[in-house]
């Protein structure tokens, strides 16, 4: 499995639901297809591992995209480090999809949610760790869309 960075990730789905949207001749019916193949999913799925970098025991990962009103379904895990135990908080166009604590490595959590079809939607997730300590949290995303 490759490893690649959040934004990276999130770049994939967003191409995949532009093409999706450019395929279709827009109109207003090719519209409300498009809308509706976008709530209920372009049947593709990501599973990734991404990092994070965490300093005195917290970090933060922010990212903003074009997203094409994809809805989103998935889980976290978390791969390392071994010791000690999260608090995860991620956000998906200011939207709490997961809010966990006690997270320990190979704990797995899910989420659903749905992108914004105009503009940018903003992907927030924030971490606070039990060792006070610098580290790099590596997390299995796992997504269908």
């Amino acid at each position: 499995m490759k490893e690649e960075n959040f934004g990276d990730i999130i770049d994939v789905i967003c191409e995949d639901a532009k093409k999706q949207s450019d395929a279709a001749e827009i109109n207003i019916e090719t519209a409300s297809k498009a809308t509706a193949t976008m709530a209920s999913g372009l049947g593709k799925s990501i599973d990734q591992d991404f990092k994070l970098k965490v300093v005195n025991g917290v970090g933060h990962i922010q990212e903003s995209k074009g997203t094409w009103g994809v809805t989103l379904k998935g889980s976290f895990e978390i791969k390392s480090p071994n010791e000690g135990t999260w608090k995860i908080v991620a956000k998906v166009a200011g939207k709490t999809v997961v809010d966990k604590s006690g997270v320990k490595v190979g704990d797995k959590f899910p989420f659903a949610a749905k992108t914004k079809l105009i503009g940018k939607t903003k992907f927030d997730i924030c971490c606070s760790w039990s060792e006070k300590k610098e580290t790099l949290l590596t997390v299995q995303l796992h997504v269908n869309y």
